[in-house]
């Protein structure tokens, strides 16, 4: 009996909070139908345009408040699964998801507030807009992939081995079309933008490994 309450409690809250998302992908096209479609296909669009710009849309707005949710839930959904893979398959709880969601709600948040102010300093944010807005969207639109990728390992049953390649080979092709969409900027500043990805890509990462493992 107890094993089959270890099967079903992980599936019913994980089923809730894929509902939860599914309401906010239809709570996106509800607010703006044109740029939810524009958001999901930006993995797809290199070099990268900013199509906001036309939109004249707020920085805070219910739109970007929505998608951000969508996007950090889906990316804690991500870090939990694989910590239940790399663990040999250890049952996750609510609880346990709700701190990996808090954590990488913590994260963003600073992220974006440290870039914003040392743009700001250093009286570069018009040179790095482009940059800032690309490697942001192209995050907004890896999340609408995780979502499908983790319905497809919770209802297919698909081994979370294939979920990680496919999201790992996103994240490279996010790098890549990075680079060739501000390579100008990058490679002129080539020492600062590695000291950005140890800063602000890397280390995080690390750090959220060492908390869960």
């Amino acid at each position: 009996m107890q094993l089959i309450e270890k099967t079903i409690i992980p599936e019913f809250w994980v089923t809730l909070i894929l509902l939860l998302l599914l309401s906010l992908v239809f709570l996106l096209k509800v607010l703006n139908a044109n740029l939810l479609k524009q958001h999901f296909l930006t993995l797809f669009k290199v070099p990268f345009v900013d199509f906001e710009s036309e939109e004249n849309v707020g920085f805070f707005d219910t739109y970007k408040a929505v998608l951000f949710l969508f996007s950090v839930i889906n990316y804690a959904l991500f870090f939990s699964f694989l910590y239940s893979y790399l663990s040999d398959n250890v049952i996750i709880s609510f609880p346990t998801f709700s701190g990996v969601l808090g954590f990488v709600i913590l994260y963003f948040s600073i992220k974006w507030f440290l870039e914003y102010l040392f743009t700001v300093l250093f009286s570069i944010k018009k040179q790095t807009e482009t940059f800032m807005v690309s490697k942001w969207y192209y995050l907004f639109s890896i999340s609408f992939f995780i979502y499908i990728s983790i319905i497809i390992k919770v209802y297919l049953k698909f081994n979370f081995a294939y979920v990680l390649y496919f999201i790992i080979s996103l994240f490279a092709f996010r790098f890549l079309f990075i680079l060739v969409s501000n390579k100008k900027l990058i490679f002129n500043k080539l020492f600062y933008f590695i000291l950005y990805l140890c800063a602000f890509e890397i280390a995080p990462l690390f750090i959220l490994f060492k908390l869960m493992f």
